[in-house]
């Protein structure tokens, strides 16, 4: 009794000692070779939160759906650090007044546990294997995701859509906990779908920016 109580311990104090995201976990694809005037970035909120099962507010008469950005709700934190981001360091201008939105929107979201035949010898040696550095498990999630350019007046110029996938190991040592496993699989298939839209966007770009500035007079 006293060696299991010892083994799960030590499982307990090494999955904390498990690697975490990182700045260069939000790092996307290269930079568009022009960008779009300044854009202000909203999200869908209702449809991330569903989907990585996070506590929000009911939706009501006078709620706007697309104000997840300014919301602080856990789950959705790593989606706004990563849209930011890849607005500012790849899509639009960084300086100018703002042209449009940007809405990204969740289609689809499916997450599931590849790995789960790892728990057969974790659970039949007492996760002795898994101190050797076998996985625990391994997460998968495939996604859709949508991006809507809007002009200054909130009227939809364009709309993308890109699937997305992303995987992460569960594991000591080189992989993650498993909270940090569905993180890391969802920002690898969120850029993936990012990388599609992107290759769609740049052709647009000067079409998109002279429909924006014709908005504006």
């Amino acid at each position: 009794m006293q060696k299991t109580i010892f083994l799960f311990a030590c499982c307990a104090l090494l999955f904390c000692q498990c690697r975490s995201l990182r700045s260069a976990d939000f790092r996307t694809s290269p930079a568009l070779p022009e960008r779009l005037p300044p854009l202000r970035l909203l999200i869908h909120q209702a449809s991330f939160g569903q989907a990585f099962e996070a506590a929000l507010y009911r939706e009501g008469p006078g709620t706007n759906p697309w104000m997840g950005y300014e919301v602080t709700n856990g789950a959705l934190l790593d989606v706004t650090h990563l849209f930011q981001r890849e607005l500012a360091d790849n899509v639009v201008l960084n300086s100018g007044p703002q042209a449009g939105q940007a809405r990204f929107k969740l289609l689809y979201y499916d997450r599931r546990n590849a790995g789960w035949g790892y728990s057969i010898p974790s659970v039949a040696t007492l996760w002795t294997v898994n101190l050797l550095g076998l996985p625990a498990g391994t997460i998968r999630c495939e996604l859709s995701l949508q991006l809507e350019i809007a002009d200054s007046r909130g009227k939809t110029i364009v709309t993308y859509t890109a699937p997305g996938q992303g995987k992460a190991t569960i594991a000591l040592y080189y992989g993650y906990n498993n909270a940090n496993a569905i993180r890391k699989a969802n920002l690898e298939a969120l850029k993936s779908a990012l990388k599609a839209i992107e290759t769609k966007l740049q052709e647009d770009v000067p079409a998109l920016t002279a429909q924006m500035i014709a908005a504006e007079q």
